[in-house]
Parts: C-alpha cells; sequence; structure tokens
C-alpha cells in the first residue's frame, strides 16, 4: 500500500506543474486565436473542463462498481499519457516567447514583481483569485450538508454537479447571445453579484433549492469572459506565458487557503452558515477588488497620443514624461506595458530541471504581494474565546469495525462498547486492558447499559435484546419481541425497567428482572432512535427518525408507569437520534442530524436553547455528573463540551459515534472509527 505521505508528496508535485501547463496554454492560445476569438477560445476551455468535472463525478462512481481503485488509477495514468501525446503530436513548436537572464527562479520572482508593479494587471489578478477562493467552500461542504439532509450520494452528486453545470450553462449562452462589447460591460455586475446566491443559505435550503441557487452561482461565473479580454490586453505579449502561469498558481493557491479556511469554520458552525458566511465575506471582498478593476479600467482603453516629430525635446525630458505630456509609466499602462516590463530579452528555453522550483517561487512571491497590497482586510468586533482542545486522548483499539455505542459501569472501573462487528468488548478503564469480548449478535450490536449494581450488561442488537453476567461473561438472558432492528434502549434508574425502540415504529417495555414483556408504545408510524428515562423514572423521551421530506421531529414525552403521551418538543428539522436528561431532571438534550443540539425545559416542554457548532449529524450526547457541562460527539469527527449556561464550546476533541462520562465526571470517553479515546478531565 501507498504511504499516505507519498501521495500527498505526489499530489503537491503535481499541483507545481499545473499553472505552468496552463499558462503556457493560455499564452499559446493568445497567439493562435487573436482578439475576441481568444476569450470564446478561453470560454470553450473552461467549459469542456466543467462538464468534464461533471461527467467525472459519475463515470468515476461507474467505475469504481466493476474496477478497483488502484486499477482506475492506472487507467487514468493511461488517459493523461494520451493527452500528453495528443499535445505532442498535435501542437506545432513555438519559440519561447520571452526570457530572462538567470535561472528559473530568479526569473520567475523578477517577472511576478514586475507583472504586480502594474496596478491593472495587479487588480485583474486579485479579481481572478477572489472570487473561486470563495466558491471552493460551497464544494468543500457538500459531504456534510449532504449528510445533513439526509440526501445521500445522489444529493452529494448534484450538490457538487450544480456549479460547474451553472457555469458551463452560464459561458455558453454569454458566449452565444452576447457581443464583446457586452460581455464586457456584465463582467463587473456578474462579479459583485456571483456570491449572493449562496449568501440565501442562511435561510436553511432545502437540497433542490440549494442546488439551484448553486447552479444561479455558477451562471454568474460568465464574467470570466470579459475579464480574459482585459487580461490580455493589460499584459505585453512577451509576458503572457509568465502571466498566465502565476494566475494559475495563484488560482490553486487561494482556493487552497479558501478549502482550509472553509473546513475551519465547518467544525463549528453548521454547513447552511458556512455556505452563508462565505458568501457575504466573498461578496464584500470582491466588491473591494473590483473597485480597484474599474479604477484602472480606463487606462486600457485610452490610447496614448502618437509623438509630434517637432518635439525637441522629447528625449531629454528630466520629469521622464512623453511627448504628450504623460508619464512614461502611465504610458507604458495605457498600452498594456510597464517600464518593468519591457526590455526582456527572447528566445532562451526553458530548463526543466528549473520546473518545480519556478512554481513554488511563484507561488510563494503571489502570497507575499497579494497580501502587502491587500487593503480594508481589518476584522471587527470582538474574536470569541476559541475552545481548548482536548488533546490525543489515551487510546484504546481492539475492535475491527466502527464503535457504535460505549457506556460506563457505575463504579466507572469497566467500559463496554459495542461495535458493528457484532461483539461488544469490555475494557479496564485505569489501563484500557481488554477483559472480556461478548458475542451473540447477528446483524450488529448497538446500545448499552449496565444494571445500577453494575452485575448485568444490556446490549440491544438485531431484533432483540442480550443480557449479560459482567463477572463470568456468560449470557444470562435475551428479550426477544420487536420485528425489525432495535436501534434505541433505555434502563430506568432503579434498573427494573427496560425500555428499547426499534425500525419496527414501536417502543417495548420489558421487567429487566423476569424478563417479561409489560407493555408497547406505538409513536403513529416513527421509527424509534432514542430512548432515554428521567432521573426520577417518571418521564421516558423518545427520538425519531420519521424520514426525509416529513415535517414532524419531535420529542415525545410518555408517562411512567401508564405509558402515555404527556408531552412533545417540537424545533428539530431532521431526526433525532439522541436524547439525555440533566441529573437534575429539569433539562433535556437531544442531538439531531440537523447538525444541532438543543436543550429542552421539561417543566414547561419548551426551548431554551439551540447548540450549534457540529458540521454534521450529532450522533450522541451525554450530561456530565454535575449538569453543567454537557457532551456531544457528531459524524463531523469531533466531540465538544458545552457550557451549558453560557451555551458555548469549552473543549473539542476527536469523535464520531458515541461519548459518555464516567459516573464521578472525571473521564471523557469518546469513539472515533474503530477507537475509543479517553480524556482525564
Amino acid at each position: 500500500m501507498t504511504p499516505l505521505a507519498l501521495l500527498f508528496a505526489l499530489r503537491f508535485a503535481v499541483s507545481m506543474m499545473s499553472p505552468l501547463f496552463t499558462g503556457t496554454r493560455a499564452a499559446s492560445l493568445a497567439s493562435i486565436l487573436p482578439g475576441d476569438a481568444y476569450a470564446l477560445g478561453r470560454s470553450l476551455v473552461r467549459i469542456v473542463s466543467q462538464s468534464s468535472q461533471i461527467i467525472g463525478y459519475g463515470l468515476g462512481g461507474l467505475v469504481l462498481v466493476w474496477m478497483s481503485p488502484r486499477t482506475a488509477l492506472y487507467v487514468t495514468v493511461c488517459t493523461f499519457l494520451g493527452s500528453a501525446l495528443l499535445i505532442r503530436l498535435g501542437g506545432g513548436d513555438r519559440p519561447a516567447p520571452e526570457s530572462g537572464h538567470g535561472g528559473m527562479m530568479r526569473d520567475s520572482i523578477t517577472s511576478a514583481r514586475r507583472l504586480f508593479a502594474v496596478p491593472r494587471i495587479r487588480a485583474l489578478l486579485l479579481m481572478w483569485w477572489m472570487p473561486p477562493m470563495f466558491f471552493v467552500v460551497a464544494e468543500g461542504t457538500a459531504a456534510p450538508f449532504a449528510d445533513a439532509a439526509r440526501a445521500g450520494s445522489v444529493g452529494f452528486g448534484l450538490f457538487l454537479a450544480a456549479m460547474p453545470a451553472g457555469t458551463a450553462v452560464g459561458e455558453v449562452l454569454a458566449g452565444v447571445l452576447l457581443g464583446a462589447a457586452a460581455r464586457e460591460h456584465i463582467a463587473l455586475p456578474l462579479a459583485g453579484a456571483s456570491m449572493l446566491p449562496m449568501a440565501a443559505f442562511a435561510f436553511r435550503p432545502s437540497l433542490p433549492l440549494a442546488v439551484a441557487l448553486l447552479f444561479l452561482t455558477g451562471l454568474c461565473a460568465a464574467y470570466a469572459l470579459g475579464m480574459d479580454q482585459w487580461f490580455l490586453q493589460a499584459v505585453p505579449e512577451r509576458m503572457r506565458g509568465r502571466a498566465m502561469s502565476l494566475l494559475g498558481a495563484g488560482l490553486m493557491t487561494f482556493q487552497g487557503a479558501g478549502m482550509i479556511a472553509g473546513g475551519a469554520a465547518a467544525a463549528l458552525a453548521p454547513p447552511y452558515a458556512v455556505i452563508c458566511g462565505a458568501g457575504i465575506a466573498g461578496t464584500t471582498c470582491t466588491l473591494a477588488v473590483l473597485r480597484s478593476v474599474h479604477a484602472t479600467r480606463r487606462t486600457t482603453v485610452r490610447k496614448p497620443r502618437p509623438r509630434h516629430k517637432r518635439t525637441r525635446c522629447a528625449n531629454t525630458n528630466r520629469s521622464g514624461s512623453a511627448p504628450d505630456g504623460t508619464s512614461s509609466e502611465r504610458n507604458a499602462v495605457m498600452t498594456g506595458a510597464s517600464p518593468s516590463l519591457q526590455g526582456t530579452s527572447a528566445g532562451r528555453p526553458i530548463r526543466r530541471r528549473s520546473v518545480l522550483l519556478a512554481g513554488m517561487g511563484t507561488a510563494a512571491l503571489m502570497l507575499s504581494e497579494a497580501c502587502g497590497t491587500g487593503h480594508g482586510a481589518t476584522s471587527t468586533g470582538r474574536t470569541p474565546a476559541r475552545p481548548q482542545p482536548l488533546g490525543n486522548g489515551r487510546a484504546l483499539a481492539g475492535h475491527s469495525a466502527a464503535v457504535d455505542c460505549l457506556t460506563f459501569s457505575p463504579d466507572g472501573r469497566i467500559l463496554a462498547t459495542s461495535d458493528e462487528d457484532k461483539t461488544v468488548r469490555l475494557w479496564k478503564t485505569s489501563t484500557g486492558t481488554q477483559i472480556a469480548t461478548l458475542r451473540g449478535f447477528q446483524e450488529g450490536a448497538g446500545q448499552l447499559a449496565f444494571t445500577p449494581d453494575g452485575r448485568t450488561l444490556v446490549a440491544g442488537g438485531d431484533d432483540l435484546a442480550l443480557l449479560w453476567d459482567v463477572r463470568t461473561h456468560a449470557r444470562v438472558g435475551a428479550l426477544i419481541g420487536h420485528e425489525k432492528a432495535v436501534f434505541a434502549m433505555a434502563l430506568s434508574p432503579d434498573g427494573k425497567t427496560l425500555a428499547t425502540g426499534s425500525v419496527d415504529e414501536t417502543i417495548r417495555i420489558w421487567n429487566l428482572r423476569t424478563h417479561a414483556h409489560i407493555a408497547t408504545i406505538r409513536p403513529q408510524a416513527q421509527t424509534v432512535s432514542a430512548l432515554a428515562f428521567s432521573p426520577d423514572g417518571k418521564i421516558l423521551a423518545s427520538g425519531h427518525d420519521n424520514g426525509v421530506g416529513t415535517g414532524d421531529h419531535s420529542i415525545r414525552l410518555w408517562s411512567v408507569p401508564g405509558w402515555k403521551p404527556i408531552g412533545t418538543l417540537a424545533g428539530h428539522t431532521q431526526a433525532v437520534g439522541s436524547v439525555t436528561f440533566s441529573p437534575d431532571g429539569r433539562t433535556l438534550a437531544s442531538g439531531s442530524t440537523d447538525s444541532t443540539v438543543r436543550l429542552w425545559d421539561t417543566n414547561t416542554r419548551t426551548g431554551v436553547a439551540t447548540l450549534t457548532g457540529h458540521a454534521s449529524t450529532v450522533t450522541s450526547v451525554v450530561f456530565g455528573l454535575d449538569g453543567k457541562t454537557l457532551a456531544s460527539t457528531s459524524s463531523d469527527k469531533t466531540t465538544r463540551l458545552w457550557d451549558v449556561a453560557k451555551r458555548t464550546t469549552t473543549r473539542t476533541g476527536a469523535g464520531g459515534g458515541s461519548v459518555a462520562f464516567t459516573p464521578d465526571g472525571k473521564i471523557l470517553a469518546a469513539s472515533t472509527d474503530k477507537t475509543v479515546l479517553l480524556w482525564t478531565l
């Protein structure tokens, strides 16, 4: 198996070569297609690229159905080699348009500095880089957004394909229906409005509406046709190769920065909020850059007046002014050149061994120059205190599949864990040593609970619940009655009553001592996905997963005994997968597929707070010993500790499956894939 570090290194090397290729291609295209044809040619390249991306999403999944990933990569390598061969045989040799006087690194840095010295070129480069930096945030949050919407792989693919599809359609329409002048006139308005659809994610759109908004964002990307023509006019012919390479390197770097920022934001806020924030921030930054583009626009439209032969002091003007009274620098900008861009020699071939260093030098210079020329990038308001990390934690490894649930014994000395490989494991908390592996399930083990005396462990899974003696590890009972998989389970505080919830849309109540079935609750055609008893044992709360598109995602409260409905807590917009009571019973916390944790007042049956920060489904919630701290974990692979009173995150760590405190509240456990992590608080 190829080491992950080597794969990253290879990807990095390929990415550094990409700007050189795109720059050479763009410069060659300018010499092949003169005038307005160049903008249309560049547009065609982008249309083909975006269309290929959409097709690739579909073909990639199809290929992997009957081909291993390694074989698929071999096929990809062959397609790249075929592309290279096609370029070599189908494209004629062209002389190098320009060259410097030193090595590749020095030439790249010098050329980049000269390009940035021209206000018009600098403004256009920033205009090329700024919007895509925020566009990629939507792509980066596609997985958590689709997961929160429970849209599956189809919804994920539609979300990813929406923006490329809009881009392709927008460029086709602009290229076919509009002339060169019209395309230039709409460039600035389209660029300024391109991220407004992303800001509309503030209203938490459904998946179809989200796809439509991203498609609209893609349509606005037609501003690139006008930008192509301006960039061609602004950059001297001898410098086009370097300028296009710089443009490509900067574009990749800004997009990478956008991905990093979006990922960091997604760890603190739900996907819709991250996309909305990117839309607002992107619009603000883009408008600032558009002012520079507009301010320098006139300089590429005006042409310098011709020299008058009778001007005798043309070559001796001490101020450096041209014969028409303008400075030589301004004349150079008007014609698309700068004094710093002139006088570059031509004809020297590029040394191949310097290509990698060129990419690194160009990218580094681009970052330093962009930061140095940025304006108005100050933040306002106070920055909230960041949560402290929980650290690496002590890892318990041994499961061969993802850990679904975990719980501590009443004395905290034993940790029980269950996983998708049909086993339940017991661990010694103090040392992390595995004590036993309990088997008996055919499809998978789920929820766990110790009896108050710590002698019996109950586990739900398949369509039943199994009981084991904790000391002897022998199975001592089975509660059989559900028709489908058991998804939820709760043990009463006195240990006498067990409630199990199932996909068969029933809650079954059992006498744990006699193993007898007591009652059945039918919550009106809803899968039971979470259960919890109140500390006084008088209330049973149930969370439900009633499918995509249904409007009822409420939590039901049932009387104990009697098992009658006594209240409903409505507020979540997606399935509720976890519920837990505070130690005093006054507050109920719930975690949902809508990426939020909600707090409810059990007396008034009203919501008191919504805790946001997770970027995907909240899989488990539990209160600490004093009720002042709440722990939650999510499929976004994070665990959060919350200050219940302040409604803020205090600490974060790895997670993903389940979370639990020891009874004394001194140790926190969370599962992440096949591993369990323990933190001492």
